[in-house]
């Protein structure tokens, strides 16, 4: 067996350990996060993935005991594993004095027995147990049609394989499926295995034909985790959302970005609980590499007492430099009397509130993107009700609602970030200023804009809607941003040199817009 891959050399596989098992099962979440069938037994396992990795933690440690299960791990130079993979192999059962002499059965059986006593004391919410038991039927119904021969009874089961999405399209899943297959013919045996219809032909290419083909009750008609709008997400942009070492630190640095402020991808559909866990994850992220990240908190917006502790938590506890929040939560655009207590403790603890535009909430989606042609075109009918148009609109509707509402009167030093050039707002500029009479502000709005708010570009490269920013706002008041990795450092850096070349900033300008600006809003640095 060759532990190298001519395509992977800065790896290796080795035997998998009991210890092993709860990185490979992060790795196993995270390689399988963009896999909908997974979603159909496990539906809540986005909104609160703490569970799904209790529950697969807990059936990997199960499984590293059971006879004829084998675990194998690729791991880097550090010896850290980055893939695994799950074989079975056939197995007589153990006599019962091979089972008194067998350490392994004893330590199974210890294992088995703790692993009981949590789930019977702490059991995972979040699995759907009918559907769990329609996904193994798929395994049952499988097995008559593939070992219905003595010989093939000795076949080997691949039970799983992944990587970690960060090194995907590296040859390492190659690798671990070429060492299972050297095992296979070491053994003189077959291996066999279920996968979903359209991965024949990958599966073709190690030899794999296909046996039989079987459709299960339930799971024909199913149709996915809908509802998550980050299960739509493509899975370049899914790894690129999870890598905080290799390809975002390399593009920052081809691209001259000094820092990234990281932070969640919307959240409104998330438990408070996931939130919090989610900060102490970014937080991690950020330690890694302080010189080059900074964090922005997300927080709970259904509940503002809940969400004004955390954002003083994250501040004070993993020096947070502000918090990003969706633009409404389910509908609820924080307008009311009840949001000013987060408004404080922002004041308070003088850091910024970023409003992010958020996907549109039920009402919104019947009431604007539904219907006529969008009822069958659901394409555009998305396009519309995020980054299009819809999205920008209804942050802008959020700003002036909470002008309306004398936030900003109640709260004079309250600090805003709008992205995307301004939401629309800088265009529609002087038509708002002289609406907003009927708004019974104490500070006009004008006013508001230019002491309250900032705004980023955020993705938005494009010169003409710079001057339209810059003819409504002080430049103070304006931040460079890539939106990364929705938008590409590339094109931030192309723009920027536009920027310079048609002389709508002179280098002081330029400085202050890249960077200068933002030091001084999230750093204090003069």
């Amino acid at each position: 067996m060759s532990e190298y891959s001519e395509s992977a050399p800065k790896y290796r596989i080795r035997p998998g350990t009991f210890f092993d098992v709860s990185a490979t099962t992060r790795i196993y979440a995270a390689s399988f996060g963009n896999e909908p069938l997974i979603d159909f037994f496990f539906p809540a396992r986005r909104q609160d993935p703490l569970s799904f990795y209790t529950w697969s933690c807990r059936r990997f440690q199960r499984r590293y005991w059971t006879p004829g299960y084998s675990l194998s791990v690729v791991v880097d130079k550090h010896d850290h594993p980055v893939g695994l993979s799950w074989w079975k192999r056939p197995t007589q059962p153990l006599t019962l004095l091979q089972k008194l002499l067998s350490p392994s059965f004893w330590i199974g059986s210890v294992v088995n027995a703790v692993i009981d006593l949590q789930e019977y004391l702490f059991p995972v919410q979040g699995l759907n147990k009918k559907n769990m038991e329609t996904f193994e039927q798929a395994f049952s119904a499988v097995e008559p049609h593939v070992l219905n021969t003595p010989q093939r009874q000795k076949a080997h089961y691949l039970s799983l394989l992944g990587v970690d999405p960060v090194l995907q399209r590296e040859g390492l899943g190659k690798m671990l499926l070429e060492d299972g297959l050297e095992k296979v013919d070491d053994d003189d045996s077959a291996a066999w295995l279920v996968s979903l219809a359209g991965l024949e032909k990958l599966y073709a290419r190690y030899g794999f034909v296909e046996e039989t083909k079987v459709e299960v009750k339930g799971l024909h008609d199913w149709k996915g985790a809908k509802d998550d709008p980050i299960h739509g997400f493509p899975t370049g942009i899914i790894n690129k959302l999870v890598d905080i070492d290799n390809e975002r630190i390399r593009s920052m640095d081809e691209n001259n970005v000094a820092l990234q402020v990281l932070s969640h991808t919307p959240v409104n559909f998330l438990t408070a609980a996931t939130i919090i866990a989610s900060n102490d994850e970014l937080a991690t992220a950020v330690q890694s590499n302080k010189s080059r990240f900074a964090g922005f908190a997300c927080l709970p917006m259904d509940d503002p007492v809940a969400a004004t502790n955390e954002l003083e938590r994250c501040i004070k506890q993993h020096g947070f430099v502000g918090a990003l929040i969706d633009n409404h939560s389910n509908g609820n655009f924080y307008d009311s009397h009840k949001y000013d207590v987060l408004w404080a403790k922002a004041v308070e603890l003088e850091v910024p509130i970023y409003i992010h535009p958020a996907w549109p909430s039920q009402k919104e989606k019947e009431a604007l993107y539904s219907g006529g042609n969008l009822q069958s075109d659901s394409n555009s009918a998305t396009a519309l009700g995020a980054f299009a148009f819809g999205w920008h609109a209804s942050t802008a509707n959020t700003i002036l609602r909470l002008m309306a509402s004398n936030t900003f009167d109640r709260h004079p030093n309250l600090k805003i970030i709008i992205g995307h050039s301004g939401e629309l707002i800088p265009y529609m500029f002087d038509r708002i200023n002289k609406a907003t009479a009927f708004f019974g502000m104490k500070r006009g709005f004008v006013e508001v804009m230019h002491s309250n708010i900032w705004i980023t570009t955020s993705g938005m490269f494009d010169v003409h809607s710079l001057r339209c920013l810059l003819g409504n706002m002080p430049l103070e008041r304006v931040m460079f941003s890539v939106d990364y990795p929705f938008s590409d450092n590339k094109l931030g850096k192309e723009y920027l040199e536009t920027i310079r070349r048609e002389g709508i900033l002179d280098d002081d300008g330029i400085q202050a817009f890249a960077s200068g600006n933002a030091r001084k809003l999230l750093f204090h640095q003069d």
